[in-house]
């Protein structure tokens, strides 16, 4: 872990921060006003590359973002309530090392996605993204309570409260010695990224060719349940051949999978079911021409690891995996997912129970991966407060 030299909003912006809030465009449940939502600050993740390089050099002329000149972390306090509970959130902005060996991963990436958080990132020489790094368990409650405690004897820089009630307050540390004593914490100490695989990777090509510093933009928080909160996502699946009701029950009792129970006929009863220790291992499945949610076992994977056979998405694409014709897609929230069936954008839906954060680390320890879209870390790092430039 480094300091960094930041880019933040100027003083005049700051003191009106709430006026450049964004929706999170990459979370399509925010579009259902979900507060389980992550927020953006107005930045650069968005429009054609030429335009991401014109007006990133245009705010900097204008002294939209000030650039400091020296090196500091940034803390952050982020207040939000989700429908998992409270969270309070005490974190850092730095830099880490893209080769940092401590740095632990579960999903794989795909081309196209590495592809253009790599031209983003290249069209305006700076990390507009942080990735999201969790501090491994035996240091969390040490390093949460120093961080608020550094945050709390300094002076904010960004202070807001939204309309929901969610808060952000944010300082900037510069003192070398106190500096020092946080990096003691990421001394053999693992870190688990949570979110941000495709901008990983695309920094890795970057540095590879040249274009890089070899460091990426990171937000580090603690695994506890005040800082974040872990949450499954779904699948919709799309196969005519399973677009009657009984074909789709008779299709997955053939492949392995067992019917185990019915559920009320109401999205609440999905819901309190996959958040429950009776969801470990199975699926709710809900066709779209039958309204009875039914509950069926998922069949272990052989040779798989137990912590990576915990987790339902994993078993769940396993099983289906020889039927090359069905076509799954992810989805954040179930009611996306009823949506889907009602407009016949799909024929059935898998609702599945999140993956316990003991899994992933696990999955990560041991170098296995998950499939993509296994898991949703609560909020994300709010975009926009802090972009580290790296070609100023």
């Amino acid at each position: 872990m480094e300091p960094i030299k930041a880019a933040i909003y100027n003083k005049k912006i700051r003191e009106n921060i709430n006026q450049v809030l964004v929706q999170d465009l990459d979370s399509a449940h925010q579009l259902f006003s979900n507060n389980d939502s992550s927020y953006s600050f107005k930045n650069l993740l968005v429009g054609k590359m030429e335009e991401k390089r014109d007006r990133w050099q245009t705010w900097i002329s204008n002294e939209v973002f000030e650039l400091s000149d020296k090196a500091g972390i940034y803390l952050l306090n982020h207040t939000q309530e989700t429908t998992l509970g409270q969270i309070n959130r005490f974190a850092l902005y730095c830099s880490l090392s893209v080769y940092d060996e401590a740095l632990l991963t579960h999903e794989n990436t795909q081309a196209d996605g590495v592809e253009r958080a790599r031209q983003g990132a290249e069209a305006c020489e700076a990390d507009l993204a942080p990735i999201f790094v969790g501090l491994g368990s035996e240091k969390s409650s040490v390093f949460r309570s120093h961080i608020r405690d550094l945050h709390e004897r300094n002076n904010s820089i960004v202070s807001c409260t939204l309309e929901d009630g969610s808060r952000f307050s944010m300082s900037a540390l510069y003192d070398k010695e106190q500096i020092n004593e946080v990096k003691k914490f990421f001394q053999q100490t693992e870190l688990f990224l949570l979110d941000g695989h495709h901008r990983l990777a695309a920094a890795k090509i970057n540095t590879k060719n040249g274009m890089s510093d070899g460091r990426i933009l990171t937000c580090i928080s603690s695994m506890q349940t005040e800082d974040l909160k872990i949450y499954p996502i779904h699948r919709t699946l799309s196969y005519p051949a399973w677009g009657i009701p009984e074909r789709l029950y008779d299709g997955l009792l053939q492949i392995g999978a067992k019917k185990v129970k019915n559920l009320a006929k109401n999205i609440e009863s999905i819901e309190s079911f996959i958040r429950s220790d009776e969801a470990n291992g199975r699926m709710v499945v809900l066709h779209a021409y039958d309204q009875t949610p039914t509950v069926f076992d998922l069949p272990k994977v052989k040779n798989s690891s137990d912590h990576l056979d915990s987790i339902s998405a994993y078993r769940l694409e396993k099983m289906l995996e020889p039927i090359s014709e069905i076509r799954l897609n992810p989805t954040s929230e179930p009611s996306l997912a009823l949506e889907e069936l009602a407009t016949d954008h799909a024929d059935a839906a898998f609702f599945l129970p999140a993956a316990s954060t003991e899994a992933v680390c696990a999955v990560a320890r041991a170098r296995e991966i998950m499939p993509r879209k296994s898991t949703r870390f609560v909020p994300k790092p709010a975009l926009g407060l802090v972009v580290r430039p790296w070609g100023i």
